[in-house]
């Protein structure tokens, strides 16, 4: 029998700007990859109660015809949200959990 999921799964929401033009490449059986970087800032305060700027790098890629239609709006220094669903890669290796 097939256990079911429930709908709060955790999906993360990344906001940030863009670190280079997207790039949309093609797999051989012509499917479309859209890859960017995003740059996430937090800014906080430390024991010292000195200002700290604390900034991350994410490398994304979007598969399918949604890489296609957002491929002309990613441009560097655009500023970005998106839900993160459905599919993750770890080294390499593609996995879809829903």
């Amino acid at each position: 029998m097939r256990q079911r999921t429930p709908n709060n799964k955790r999906k993360p929401i990344l906001l940030g700007r863009l670190g280079k033009d997207g790039e949309l490449k093609s797999t051989p059986n012509n499917v479309k990859i859209l890859d960017f970087s995003v740059a996430t800032t937090e800014v906080y305060r430390d024991i010292a109660g000195e200002k700290k700027t604390l900034t991350e790098w994410h490398n994304v890629a979007v598969i399918g015809k949604l890489a296609e239609s957002i491929a002309p709006y990613m441009k560097k220094g655009r500023f970005i949200s998106f839900r993160m669903r459905g599919l993750a890669c770890w080294n390499g290796m593609y996995r879809d959990w829903e």
